[in-house]
């Protein structure tokens, strides 16, 4: 035998032994299972056995495919040491990048408050999807439930509470150990209870005051009300979120009020208004001051309303 003819021998039962020459990767499924990828093909696993998984196509099912692969358990990529048979179906084109673009989308809504339709209209605003990777993408609402899926899953909150005599709060903590339950009036036969969030540094803070305003002493508009509900829904990032998303969310804001109330105590300044927002409540505290000495009611609400229409 020559040279060559040895070489392809040794070549052939290597082929034998290894398996196909199948380039493979592992992706992940919409609902978070891992799934191999065969070109335009996908498998699911089947079974494991004495350090081999067996793999099924994820058409098996709906059409009968029969193709598998045997996989070397652990190996990572994926070493396929056996395919049997053949697909009876067209590769559906483009569905490992729209898998691959879900699950950074998943990612990014685990490591974010971003609502998912944002996360959804981001992503699709930044990634350069193929024709075929759009189309197999599926339906936004779907991709949707799959980002809550793996924000619930993640969190592992305890079942949702039927009625506010069903919720059991427990200790909610911050970071620093401090409860910020104040108080709880607990169950009652009246169906009511009266719970109220905060603790005693918030507290201490609050008699340090004699006087409260809305907007910051000046009688105008409850801008500062306003500008922390804003800044709230921005960090609860949806609407009709679970009681514990909530509480979170309170938790959080806590700590960020303590960071603001510690610059400010070293004597940070607060961020400059707007010079048009300041001389229109510099004009209407004139306008209240003089009403109030010289006893002014035809006129007042006239002068307010010009300053207002500015």
């Amino acid at each position: 035998m020559t040279g060559v003819g040895q070489l392809r021998e040794v070549d052939d039962e290597m082929a034998e032994q290894s398996g196909p020459n199948v380039l493979a990767k592992y992706i992940t499924s919409t609902r978070g299972n891992k799934l191999i990828a065969v070109g335009e093909f996908v498998f699911r696993r089947m079974k494991v056995s004495n350090g081999t998984s067996y793999w099924i196509c994820t058409h098996y099912d709906r059409k009968k495919c029969r193709c598998s692969l045997k996989v070397l358990e652990g190996s990572e990529p994926p070493i396929v040491l056996k395919q049997s048979q053949e697909h009876n179906h067209c590769a559906t084109f483009g569905i490992v990048e729209a898998k691959e673009m879900v699950q950074r989308m998943k990612i990014q809504g685990f490591v974010s408050n971003e609502a998912p339709s944002k996360i959804y209209a981001s992503a699709m605003a930044s990634a350069q999807l193929s024709p075929s990777g759009a189309i197999a993408m599926g339906r936004k609402e779907a991709v949707k439930r799959a980002i809550r899926r793996v924000r619930y899953r993640n969190n592992q909150a305890p079942s949702l509470p039927k009625s506010l005599q069903e919720l059991e709060i427990g200790t909610l903590e911050t970071s620093g150990g401090e409860n910020l339950v104040l108080y709880d009036s607990g169950r009652s036969a009246s169906n009511r209870r009266f719970i109220v969030f905060s603790n005693d540094t918030l507290l201490e803070n609050m008699t340090r005051y004699t006087e409260w305003h809305a907007d910051d002493g000046m009688h105008r508009t409850n801008n500062s009300v306003e500008r922390w509900h804003h800044g709230f829904r921005v960090l609860v990032g949806g609407c009709h979120v679970t009681i514990w998303k909530f509480l979170e969310c309170i938790k959080m804001d806590v700590m960020q009020n303590r960071v603001q109330l510690l610059q400010t105590s070293t004597g940070q300044a607060t961020p400059k208004r707007k010079k048009k927002y300041v001389d229109i409540s510099d004009k209407l505290k004139r306008l209240c001051d003089e009403a109030w000495s010289t006893d002014m009611t035809t006129d007042f609400l006239p002068r307010v309303a010009y300053n207002l229409s500015e």
